[in-house]
């Protein structure tokens, strides 16, 4: 699209953009076109959307379930990525949605689920790789699939761990560190480790 080419970072063009895609029908477009600019923002201003666009988001979302499909087909669709090696991303707001159902069910199932942040000095314009990247491509392979993660903050994820123990989530993030390039390491600031409290039923 010219507009965007003019100014990639306006969210009025962006907004039209994903409103023409999907008048097109174009619902799956759309959604990976607000993924690749959400990114987009967060590495080059490290910002979030406006509401605006959040809420466009989820009326998208919504609009790409097809009523007349099978349940069959429908969730074919939605498993599609299952089979993604290792840790599965996902956007914040889903992982804050995983973590309240965590917290509704930890008490019943009587398993620790754990909560991983590692910060780093994210620096867009840096010179010699960015630190994001090469820990996305280490956190992916290190986690298994049962778990998940997301970028929370230009300069930081975290990880939800399923089934670990305090001192396993510590050998794992050790193993995440030990595993990223020694280039890298300076730029890590801290890491650190909590369970999700249980929620009264």
């Amino acid at each position: 699209m010219k507009s965007q080419r003019i100014d990639p970072f306006d969210e009025k063009i962006l907004e039209h953009h994903l409103t023409s895609l999907v008048g097109q029908g174009k619902n799956t477009e759309a959604l990976a076109e607000y993924k690749r600019m959400e990114t987009m923002f967060f590495d080059e201003l490290g910002v979030e959307f406006s509401e605006n666009l959040r809420a466009l988001h989820k009326t998208i979302a919504h609009q790409d379930v097809r009523q007349g499909a099978t349940l069959e087909d429908t969730l074919k669709e939605w498993l599609d990525d299952a089979d993604h090696p290792g840790a599965f991303p996902c956007d914040l707001s889903v992982f804050k949605v995983m973590c309240r159902i965590e917290a509704r069910s930890a008490s019943r199932s009587g398993r620790a689920t754990y909560i991983v942040r590692i910060d780093t000095r994210h620096d867009p314009k840096a010179r010699g790789g960015d630190i994001m990247e090469a820990l996305k491509t280490v956190i992916e392979k290190s986690l298994r699939k049962g778990d998940l993660y997301t970028r929370s903050a230009p300069g930081q994820y975290m990880l939800m761990l399923n089934k670990l123990t305090y001192e396993n989530c510590k050998v794992l993030i050790d193993r995440i560190l030990y595993t990223l390039d020694s280039k890298y390491l300076p730029k890590i600031i801290g890491t650190s480790v909590k369970p999700i409290t249980p929620v009264d039923e």
